[in-house]
């Protein structure tokens, strides 16, 4: 099976939102702009801002990583992390796509409206799988977050879920914000 994107080099790597394959280069394209699609859709931070990036563990680099790869792009925008603390810096929700769907499916299993609300952030497009495989190919590590009592319960639903259909927890995401 042949990159769902460049369609020259065969598609090793498993998009589960498309249910396709892409190549390592074309994911990590793939990767970089969902990322930047949910920054500017959001409007999370201007092209001439300053980013602090809170490093408590090795998941937090890979945003650093993909807010570094976005200020080359972006000349005015500049990227710092909590070892070079300045003052007046925005810092960014970091929860993920994976964190997201359980946040909201737990809401709606505990009928609590509170957690039904979409939080915007950088890594909103991206899942566990989706950071964990593009960290690999960076040499980065990222670690999903262990997830503990109905909230595991609910992530395992999840990924028993997404077996048989690609994409789920795009369409979580994206039900509750048609809803809201």
């Amino acid at each position: 099976m042949k990159c769902i994107k460049c369609k020259k080099n065969n598609g090793v790597i498993l998009i589960k939102s498309l249910g396709r394959k892409a190549c390592r280069n074309c994911f990590k394209k793939i990767v970089f702009k969902r990322f930047s699609k949910s920054i500017t859709n959001n409007k999370l931070i201007g092209k001439k801002e300053k980013v602090l990036v809170i490093i408590k563990n090795s998941n937090d680099c890979v945003l650093f990583y993909l807010l570094c790869l976005l200020a080359e792009k972006h000349k005015g925008l500049t990227v710092y992390s909590n070892k070079n603390k300045v003052a007046g810096l925005k810092n960014l929700n970091q929860e993920n796509l994976t964190d997201i769907s359980i946040r909201v499916l737990t809401g709606f299993f505990k009928g609590r409206k509170d957690l039904l609300k979409v939080r915007h952030s950088p890594l909103e497009l991206l899942s566990d799988d989706d950071l964990m495989t593009y960290a690999g190919l960076t040499g980065l590590t990222y670690e999903p977050l262990v997830r503990e009592g109905f909230s595991e319960d609910v992530h395992e639903l999840i990924k028993n879920l997404e077996k048989v259909r690609s994409g789920l927890s795009y369409s979580i995401k994206g039900l509750i914000e048609d809803l809201t």
